[in-house]
């Protein structure tokens, strides 16, 4: 029910980034060209990984080619290194698409003259760029960014973990939250342990916390759960010196690399300090878009992967000598068919979509200069999602009212200031 509030948010984002996309036809040349690109790579790599397991297995089979499925924990590193390969570089062609496809809709969006229907220089200089002075930036947070996406996820499931332990141990939360939005830090919030007294002088007898710190009394029997509160703690200060590259590591750092031309984390540090200074740090967070996009792509990758074992059972090939032709087909067909609907999905229509939302943060009157009718559908749907019922608790709504006042504190900022 929480994500139906969304819908028309991410509907008129989807159908601006979609408009801008049919300015001109290079975008869709481009998608094309990159499933061409994936799909040479993903057959070269397929054949020389087939080629790899074949030639490892030849050993296990005897005089009636019977061979065992089995993996030799000798060849798991080169078979690691081999998965690593694979995943960096379709990381790769989809960013630099991403990259490509951001500077095409921030062109259209600030100065639409400049691009046109067919062969622009709009899509053709940043492709250039993207695979040239850019390519560092890209191969760097190709690397980089699931990891520490999934190493800050893991931080905030962790920290919440021990921050839920501590409270069944001896106290009580009004609120859990292991990630402080406003300083990207897992923290623990919301404390408050009912024979623990206050460091800055609160009176004793009642039991209360004042702020967000914890003293443990030391006449009480709930070391344990100020243990775990100073164990989360812990915890944050050792990932503090970590944060900085933790919060550069985004998806909005391929749409600023294509918009401005930055490195990857400095991109990224902008992006979100743009969004920090419009109040909609909440706003970005929202994955309904990404989620449907991926959603498409795991079942265009499993219709691929069936296709494939129906193609396997008409013409009777083995690919491997491990005789498991059915789950061989499969994994192929199905990994053939996610990669390719990412990079065309995720990649094309995934960065017209953020950089939509990016261009709308940092040049508002640049779209209703150029677009009016469009700029108003969008003004009346945000304003409705900007202050949409995020939660029915009373401690959020000050929240609301503070995105309210500092977007309309700052609809005078022009996009340079706005970056910068």
């Amino acid at each position: 029910m929480y994500s139906w509030n969304r819908i028309p948010f991410a509907a008129t984002n989807l159908y601006t980034a979609l408009t801008a996309m049919r300015c001109t036809a290079d975008i869709t040349i481009l998608g094309l060209l990159s499933l061409v690109v994936a799909f040479g790579w993903c057959l070269l790599w397929s054949m020389a990984f087939i080629g790899i397991v074949n030639d490892h297995n030849d050993q296990d089979c005897d005089t009636k080619d019977a061979c065992q499925a089995h993996v030799s924990r000798n060849h798991i590193p080169l078979y690691l290194l081999l998965l690593l390969s694979f995943h960096w570089t379709t990381m790769v062609i989809k960013n630099v698409v991403r990259v490509t496809v951001a500077s095409a809709i921030s062109t259209w969006w600030f100065q639409p003259s400049d691009i046109g229907p067919f062969c622009t220089s709009a899509v053709v200089r940043p492709l250039l760029r993207s695979l040239s002075t850019s390519l560092g930036s890209i191969c760097l947070g190709s690397l980089i960014i699931s990891p520490a996406q999934w190493l800050l996820s893991f931080g905030r499931f962790f920290c919440s973990c021990l921050c839920i332990d501590g409270a069944n141990n001896g106290g009580s939360f009004d609120n859990v939250s292991c990630m402080d939005k406003s300083r990207q830090r897992p923290v623990c919030y919301g404390f408050q342990n009912e024979q623990a007294t206050s460091g800055s002088g609160s009176e004793a007898d009642d039991g209360s916390m004042g702020g967000v710190g914890v003293v443990a009394d030391t006449r009480t029997t709930v070391d344990s759960a100020a243990d775990t509160v100073g164990l989360c703690r812990r915890l944050s200060g050792c990932l503090n010196p970590c944060q900085v590259l933790l919060r550069s590591c985004n998806r909005w750092s391929f749409t600023f690399i294509g918009m401005y031309g930055h490195s990857f984390f400095e991109a990224g540090e902008r992006a979100m300090q743009l969004f920090e200074a419009r109040g909609w740090t909440d706003v970005v967070e929202d994955p309904l878009i990404q989620n449907v996009l991926l959603m498409a792509s795991v079942v265009i990758g499993g219709s691929t992967g069936v296709f494939a074992v129906v193609v396997e059972e008409t013409d009777g090939f083995d690919f491997t000598s491990f005789h498991q032709p059915i789950i061989t087909a499969f994994v192929i067909g199905s990994v053939l068919g996610y990669v390719l609907s990412n990079i065309l999905l995720l990649g094309v229509v995934g960065s017209a979509v953020n950089t939509i939302i990016v261009c709308f943060a940092a040049g508002p009157f640049d779209f209703d200069k150029n677009h009016p009718r469009m700029s108003r559908e969008m003004r009346e749907v945000w304003s409705q999602h900007v202050v949409w019922e995020q939660a029915s608790t009373p401690k959020t709504r000050p929240r609301r009212n503070s995105i309210r006042k500092k977007n309309k504190n700052m609809s005078g900022i022009s996009s340079g200031a706005a970056i910068v």
